[in-house]
This record gives C-alpha cells, sequence and structure tokens, in this order.
C-alpha cells in the first residue's frame, strides 16, 4: 500500500437523505517494468473483474459509445481510423496497450472492445458527432479548487454504481492508488502515486478529433508515473497531443503546488497555476479557460450556472457544501439515488466525493453527500 489508509469509518446512524450504496473491491499487487509485466498485470485485473467487464461491454453496446463505434470501425473509413490510432497508441504507450492487451485475456472478451472502450471519445466523435454526443452515459465530473485544497465529485453513470474498483499497486517500480471503472486504464477518476502527486479529471468534449493524438485514458494512466509538477504537467501538455481533450487538476503535496490544465488536439492548452492568492475555482464538463468549438452538455452548463450564483467558498468545507448543493432539481451538482424522483434529467450518480488537503497531506472520501461531512475512508500522501 503506497499510502497510509488512517481511517475507515462507517456510519450507521445518517441524516434522512438518500444515500448511493458503496461497495468497491481493492486490487492489489506487485509487477515489474517489462511490457509483458504490464500484460501480466492487465491479465490479473481482467481475471478479477470478468463479470463486471462483460457487463460493462455489453451495456456498451447496447446503448453507450460501443454502439457507435463497433459498427464504424467495420467500414473502410472506420478500419483506416482505428488502426491509426491503435498503432500510434501501441509506439507511443506499449505497455499500457499491452495492460489492456492483459485485461482482455483474463477477462475472456475482445481486445478491440476493450480498446475502443479506452478511446470511447474518440472514435464515437469521429464516428457520429450527433450520437456521440446525445448517447454520451455520462460526463464526468465536478471540481472545486482552492489552494491548498482540492475538491472533487466523481460522478457516473448508473451502471457505474458498486462495479468501481480501487486499485493499490506497485509496478515500474513505483506505487499508484486509483479508482477503476471496469474495462478502463488506470483511471479515468482521481489517483496518486508514491511521489505524492495526485490528479483528478473533468470530462470535456471539443470539437476536434486527432487520430493522430493520444486517449485521455492513455494520459492520465502516464501522469500516475509523474515525478513531481513539473513532469506531471509536461505530460499533459507537451510529451503528447491529445486525441480529444480533458481537465486535469493536479496536485504535488511534496511540493504544495495545484494547477488546473484544460488540454484539447493539437497542441492546445491552458495551464493555470493556483497560489494563496488566486481565487476559488469552479470546474465542470466545459472548456472555461479555452475558447474553442466544443459540445457542452446541458448538466454542465446547471452546475456552472448554479455555482456561480453561490458564495465563493473561503473553506473547506464550504467547498464540499457547493459540491454537495441540489437546489437545481433538474441538473443538480451533487447527484443521489433520490435525485430522478425530484426531477434530475442527468442520468448522472455522484459516486464519492474527495477532498485533497496539501496543508494536512491528507485525502478524505466522504460517504453520501459531503456537505453532511460523512468520513468514509482517508489516506495521508
Amino acid at each position: 500500500i503506497i499510502s497510509g489508509m488512517w481511517w475507515v469509518v462507517v456510519l450507521l446512524v445518517c441524516p434522512a437523505v438518500a444515500q448511493q450504496p458503496v461497495s468497491r473491491s481493492v486490487f492489489t499487487g506487485r509487477y515489474g517494468s517489462t511490457v509483458e509485466e504490464h500484460r501480466r498485470f492487465g491479465r490479473d485485473v481482467g481475471e478479477t473483474f470478468a463479470v463486471n467487464i462483460a457487463l460493462t461491454l455489453t451495456a456498451s453496446r447496447q446503448s453507450g459509445t460501443l454502439s457507435i463505434i463497433m459498427p464504424f470501425i467495420r467500414t473502410a473509413a472506420g478500419q483506416s481510423n482505428y488502426t491509426v490510432m491503435l498503432e500510434t497508441h501501441n509506439t507511443t504507450f506499449p505497455h499500457y496497450v499491452a495492460e489492456i492487451v492483459g485485461m482482455a485475456e483474463g477477462a475472456g472478451v475482445s481486445f478491440d472492445d476493450l480498446f475502443s472502450l479506452n478511446l470511447g471519445e474518440s472514435l464515437s466523435i469521429i464516428a457520429d458527432p450527433y450520437r456521440a454526443v446525445e448517447q454520451r452515459a455520462v460526463e464526468h465530473c465536478s471540481d472545486y479548487t482552492l489552494w491548498p485544497y482540492n475538491a472533487h465529485n466523481e460522478d457516473g453513470g448508473m451502471g457505474d454504481m458498486n462495479t468501481s474498483y480501487w486499485v493499490d499497486v506497485e509496478i515500474d517500480g513505483a506505487n499508484f492508488s486509483a479508482l477503476v471503472y471496469c474495462g478502463q486504464l488506470p483511471s479515468s477518476g482521481f489517483g496518486w502515486n508514491s511521489n505524492a502527486m495526485a490528479f483528478t479529471l473533468n470530462y470535456v468534449t471539443p470539437h476536434d478529433v486527432d487520430v493522430h493524438g493520444m486517449g485521455r485514458n492513455f494520459i492520465s494512466r502516464d501522469l500516475l508515473r509523474a515525478n513531481d509538477m513539473a513532469d506531471a504537467v509536461r505530460r499533459v501538455t507537451t510529451a503528447h497531443p491529445h486525441a480529444t481533450g480533458h481537465n486535469y487538476q493536479l496536485m504535488s503535496f511534496r511540493e504544495k503546488l495545484l494547477t488546473n490544465i484544460e488540454a484539447a488536439p493539437r497542441g492546445l492548452f491552458k495551464v493555470t497555476p493556483f497560489d494563496s492568492k488566486t481565487p476559488a475555482s469552479f470546474h465542470a464538463n466545459s472548456y472555461i479557460h479555452i475558447k474553442l468549438p466544443q459540445y457542452e452538455s446541458e448538466s454542465s452548463k446547471h452546475r456552472l450556472a448554479r455555482a456561480a450564483t453561490l458564495p465563493v467558498p473561503e473553506t473547506p468545507v464550504q467547498m464540499l457544501s457547493v459540491l454537495g448543493d441540489q437546489a437545481d432539481e433538474v441538473q443538480p451538482i451533487f447527484h443521489d439515488t433520490g435525485s430522478d424522483d425530484r426531477g434530475d434529467q442527468s442520468g448522472l450518480i455522484t459516486l464519492t466525493t474527495v477532498l485533497f488537503d496539501m496543508a494536512n497531506g491528507t485525502v478524505t472520501e466522504y460517504y453520501g453527500n459531503p456537505k453532511h461531512l460523512q468520513i468514509m475512508n482517508g489516506w495521508r500522501l
């Protein structure tokens, strides 16, 4: 275990509010640095979570990104795009492609399906931009940043409830911990490594796609190897071009540095460092620092608009209160199991909320609505 878990609290008496179920498996292991060792890591993950990986792929083929991608890659144009992206990723990140190969072997599923799942945004937008935007199952997530803190809502689809897992492994001579969605590389959620480098992510959707760029899952997987803030920024910005785009909150607990990055295809990015003089900033699933054509969901628009009406937080508790806000019942910031009954149209569920506290060197996970401050897990980095 790379960072000491310093509390685990199970709360049996809770306020009368709808809570989402929490049931998360933990995957641990130790692996070497070779491509074959990365393949073994993937194979072990695939064997362990074979049932949920198969369920994830079935759901995606029926109504998710794979329902758009798989018919497309059977066409000449689709096969050409798929081949270019596979060759590009295999050249740049052979170890991570090997993890997907191993995962497919361990779970007994198709490599093409898993690789396409990990490039879901890129390939689906190339195939059919309108359907890709209309059918995207979920947009991840919401963050409030106020140095030296970052609070994060991890939103997912209903199908992600109780199917994500926690990974805590040693590989390449280093360690990382991360929240992982079945069938995907670590991590399209959030995580940190033994260099005390942490990150959270927000989905964004530019119109443009660069088939020679890297998928966001591969770049965030690479972030788990970052040595320090400068190295993390390099991996997100200049080291590898993005196929689509992403928003990153990067935190160096050792250096006490906090940075927001918006990245887009063809080398476009904006780095926004935070310090004690930087105002608090709310980020959802829209570019707010880069001006470019983008697909913005109603959920993201509503969350940004609602956050703008609330007092700007000055403390972590106030940040968590904003992330727990449900005043906009049609598209709330926080989504729980009762949101649909109140009129929530987003189709989202907030799987968990975490607070990164660089002042005290801790990461805290909250059960249910974070405004109630019910601690579920905690780690010291």
